[in-house]
């Protein structure tokens, strides 16, 4: 089954590196990335997202932070031959504390047109013991995609509501919890969601950036859910 994964707020697919090498060599993947020129809203995006589904072959999507909402969109759509959904370190709504919203707001206008401090990164993305080379592929990423199309992902983020989808959504659904993120704040509907029979919930201590902190790990946890899902 080909795993084809969505990307955080950056949309290139580059931070996926280290996930990619700790993928089983049998496992085809996809990578989708985004437009980094273009500003397209929620809509717009999905549907772009969507056109890059034309897989004539079953696939499960996982998707990482900002993408989490668009991957539960299109399991509520039924879009052909997606048999599972895989969510990391994401959210279905209102994913920062009032605090940080109002901060992201005030700020996320001019927030990209600079280059974050390495300090800022680590604290609330990722750790102390992370290595130099993912801090290097985040400022690359980011440094690929216009500030005005950032600026843009962080408004539907901070905006973003599908609970309604999710709740309604048969898919098999597998979500990872990153249990030291400092970023997304635990969901609050978390006990709701863990109540539906095609939900299963996995924590990984790790930050945020869990696919890049914790890769083997959240492999095997896909394996497992995969297997178990096949079973039912």
């Amino acid at each position: 089954m080909r795993w084809i994964l969505l990307p955080g707020l950056d949309g290139t697919g580059g931070l996926f590196q280290k996930f990619l090498e700790a993928v089983p060599s049998n496992v085809t993947t996809t990578v989708i990335a985004y437009p980094n020129d273009r500003v397209l809203d929620r809509h717009q995006l999905c549907n772009f997202i969507e056109e890059n589904l034309d897989i004539a072959e079953p696939y499960i999507l996982i998707a990482e932070s900002f993408s989490g909402p668009f991957a539960i969109a299109l399991a509520d759509k039924g879009v052909q031959n997606l048999k599972a959904i895989v969510l990391c370190a994401t959210f279905i709504h209102r994913p920062l504390s009032r605090a940080k919203t109002s901060f992201a707001e005030l700020g996320k206008s001019a927030i990209f047109k600079y280059r974050p401090p390495k300090w800022v990164i680590k604290h609330y993305l990722l750790d102390e013991d992370t290595p130099e080379q993912i801090i290097q592929q985040f400022y690359a990423a980011i440094s690929l995609v216009s500030p005005k199309v950032l600026s843009e992902r962080v408004r539907m983020a901070l905006e973003v509501d599908v609970r309604e989808e999710f709740l309604r959504i048969s898919t098999p659904t597998l979500w990872i919890v990153a249990t030291h993120d400092k970023l997304i704040r635990r969901c609050r509907f978390e006990g709701e969601i863990g109540a539906k029979k095609n939900v299963r919930i996995k924590e990984v201590a790790a930050p945020h950036f869990v696919l890049q902190r914790r890769p083997a790990e959240v492999v095997q946890h896909i394996n497992e859910f995969i297997e178990q899902a096949a079973k039912a």
